[in-house]
């Protein structure tokens, strides 16, 4: 008999079709899974359906917003922060299981994330070992973040799990653009938003330089061939498209779009 842990899973989605399957079905350790799902146009929000998760439809937003959205609806002690592109190992499953049953009294935990390119058996160097913080106790989350890639504030003190959470981030070129486009969008808006943001030497020139250089060299990039190339262009690219399109928005009088 399977019994599920006390742990509410959020996941945000939008056009998630292709990977969201894969997810869902390395989540049956969890007693609910919240799907909140951006008004996406393919089957995503039917097979999170059919895997009983609840399917909250919001019109599409950063994934920050999304979750707290799904933070209000939560329904357990604990909860799991996780994304379409993941899946939970069996061993870090087992982990979060003894976590939230023994009480080791901490009020978050981090897991250990292994990266993928979708198709290539062997896990990327760059950006490894990652240890973002994924399973919180729900009583002592002071704060939500509402900015992108970044962690909630809780009141105790963090442990760790054993078992890895597996990332495919690199899915095809098509769906790589299409998130470098909305990422930089949500950014150019915190920028626009900012009163001490300023478009100077360094903003425009020596950050993307300097992304390049830290996940090229620093992050071990480098060690991907090709692939590490690609990435470390693409973050510095990344600053370039936040550069170009709070220029834009400031000749043209436009508000931010989130």
């Amino acid at each position: 008999m399977n019994i599920k842990a006390p742990v509410s899973i959020i996941l945000v989605t939008h056009n998630e079709e292709a990977n969201i399957e894969n997810c869902l079905n390395s989540l049956d350790f969890a007693r609910e899974i919240i799907v909140v799902d951006g008004n996406s146009s393919d089957r995503t929000a039917e097979i999170a359906e059919k895997y009983g998760a609840r399917v909250l439809i919001k019109e599409n937003a950063p994934c920050e917003i999304q979750r707290l959205h799904g933070f209000e609806h939560v329904k357990q002690p604990w909860f799991f922060l996780i994304d379409a592109d993941e899946y939970v190992s069996k061993e870090l499953g087992t982990s979060i299981r003894r976590a939230v049953s023994e009480d080791a009294g901490f009020s978050a935990y981090s897991v250990l994330r292994r990266n993928y390119i979708t198709g290539v058996k062997r896990p990327v160097h760059f950006n490894h070992p990652e240890y973002p913080m994924r399973l919180f106790r729900v009583r002592d989350v002071r704060k939500l973040p509402e900015k992108i890639h970044r962690t909630p504030e809780v009141s105790g003190n963090s442990g760790s799990l054993k078992g890895e959470l597996i990332h495919y981030f690199f899915p095809s070129v098509e769906q790589y653009i299409e998130k470098l486009n909305f990422y930089t969008t949500v950014e150019a808006g915190y920028c626009l938003r900012n009163p001490a943001y300023r478009l100077g030497f360094f903003r425009l020139f020596l950050r993307p330089l300097g992304r390049f250089i830290q996940n090229y060299f620093f992050k071990k990039a480098c060690l991907d061939g090709y692939w590490g190339l690609v990435f470390s262009f693409g973050s510095a690219y990344y600053e370039v498209l936040v550069n170009l399109k709070v220029i834009l928005a400031k000749k043209r009088g436009q508000a931010p779009i989130f």
